[in-house]
């Protein structure tokens, strides 16, 4: 669970989020991995495959080194996997959003014509 975190975390590097946001990406694992051996077995061989890469628990690794370890497993299955897991239950957690300046849905409000389309404060006015 802690190196899907961090791995979670090393692909998609917000400092503002706590690692309780990363979280739910992996509680959302363990729960589809517990009825599907298949998931399970990519999991745990793809954690084993980082951890052998160096020699030592791919956690325990520098910053630049678990990122090269990450990289050489960039066209797998077990990178596919985390990558969409973590874009799936972390950028649709509403939760998240207010840290992104992100207001939600507005279909049910009329559109973002009618609800902030031109209220923010960082662009020149032009």
């Amino acid at each position: 669970a802690e190196t899907l975190l961090v791995v979670a975390r090393q692909l998609f590097p917000h400092d503002r989020l706590g690692d309780q946001y990363y979280a739910v990406m992996v509680d959302s694992l363990d729960k589809q991995a517990a009825g599907d051996p298949a998931l399970r077995k990519l999991l745990v061989d793809g954690v084993g495959r980082l951890d052998s890469a160096r020699g030592i628990a791919w956690v325990q690794l520098s910053n630049g080194a678990r990122d090269a370890v990450l990289k050489s497993t960039e066209g797998s299955e077990f990178f596919a996997t985390i990558r969409a897991a973590t874009i799936n239950n972390l950028y649709t957690n509403p939760l998240v959003y207010r840290f992104f300046g992100f207001e939600g849905s507005s279909v049910e409000h009329g559109g973002y014509i009618r609800r902030g389309f031109d209220d923010i404060g960082w662009l020149p006015s032009s």
